[in-house]
């Protein structure tokens, strides 16, 4: 009875070992995939984050990370299974949630779009991205009133978000609020967004035609 409870710890000492040697390796993985990703080597990240799955199958940072590299060299069947697989193996994580919300918009597929970024806000309510990423879902679908409400949301919670400014401004332009759009272009511009300029030269001309309000992804690279 002794041997056997010396060997059972001896077994459980070296899993342990080997599970910490493991997620060492899997870390440098997957800050190997983000500095690659950042370089905009994105296949390389791609490998490097294959290479934290192998050792850790069930790492949903890895998965999540592997689809913004995929969704930039589009290929967004891919994207769509690391998403649901991330999901699967963490249904609170709310920023697979998020980037699915965006895949989806890409995708047109706005209606459930709107149902992640609704799970997303049901988990963190706080989140500014998860309310922009509904509005301009509301957006596409027309619904302008409730576009500019979700988007304002989204400023209170964080004041910086450039693109829900932006969307915001184009729903009150389709609104005829031309003042408040130009505002919000204004606000959206200074923080850096290169759309809310082209909106901003196009809305003073004299028979102003604002371009159709592309959305710039949030990736979580």
């Amino acid at each position: 009875m002794k041997k056997i409870t010396i060997v059972l710890i001896f077994l459980l000492i070296n899993t342990s070992i080997s599970f910490s040697y493991n997620r060492g390796f899997v870390e440098i993985y997957v800050k190997g995939g983000l500095a690659k990703a950042e370089n905009k080597d994105y296949q390389g990240a791609i490998q490097s984050y294959n290479k934290a799955i192998e050792l850790e199958p069930i790492c949903v940072e890895a998965y999540n990370n592997r689809t913004n590299a995929k969704r930039r060299l589009k290929n967004y069947s891919g994207a769509t299974q690391d998403y649901n697989k991330a999901i699967k193996l963490d249904p609170m994580f709310t920023d697979a949630y998020t980037n699915r919300s965006n895949l989806k918009i890409t995708l047109k597929d706005f209606k459930n779009a709107m149902q992640d970024s609704n799970k997303a806000i049901k988990i963190t309510p706080g989140l500014a991205s998860a309310y922009s990423n509904r509005g301009l879902a509301k957006y596409h679908l027309r619904d302008y009133p409730c576009a500019i409400q979700d988007c304002t949301k989204s400023i209170k919670l964080d004041a910086k978000n450039d693109d829900a400014y932006l969307t915001r401004g184009v729903a009150k332009y389709k609104l005829e609020d031309n003042e408040g759009a130009l505002a919000d272009f204004k606000k959206s511009a200074a923080l850096g967004n290169e759309q809310a300029f082209v909106n901003l030269k196009n809305i003073r001309q004299p028979n102003n035609m604002i371009q159709k309000q592309k959305y710039k992804y949030e990736y979580t690279f």
